[in-house]
């Protein structure tokens, strides 16, 4: 839940609502500017309530899109990564190094970075500290 501090969009839409709706019932107030009256603050909220929907649209559009991506990079049997490693076997099973070549490693190296993981992990830097003792 939101703290008392925090607020979302939905909660400063509900309270502009609010305001609108409380001065409707404020006895004298006729702003002589024609966008304080509650008529074009409700329009006005309704324009926001309108944009509202439509980035919820493109949200969820973009979400699903983003999904579709994710599956055609990392599936298992049809994603990229899985064909770039076929490709990297392939080229072992042809070339009499077989793995050991320079073609296969370097696209071993790049289906590596590709999936995110380091072909060998540095050693760790290890600090000692060293106590001055006079």
């Amino acid at each position: 839940m939101a703290s008392t501090s925090e607020r979302t969009f939905g909660q400063r839409y509900t309270k502009g609502r609010d305001l609108v709706e409380y001065l409707k019932l404020v006895t004298g107030y006729a702003p002589t500017e024609s966008a304080l009256l509650p008529a074009n603050l409700t329009t006005l909220l309704d324009s926001i309530n309108t944009a509202n929907s439509e980035v919820a649209s493109a949200v969820s559009t973009m979400q699903t899109a983003r999904d579709e991506r994710l599956t055609m990079f990392k599936n298992n049997t049809t994603g990229l990564i899985t064909r770039c490693a076929q490709v990297r076997d392939y080229i072992a099973s042809f070339l009499p190094q077989g793995k050991k070549s320079a073609d296969y490693k370097k696209v071993q190296k790049i289906v590596m970075l590709m999936r995110g993981i380091r072909l060998s992990k540095k050693p760790p830097v290890i600090f000692f500290i060293v106590a001055n003792r006079s």
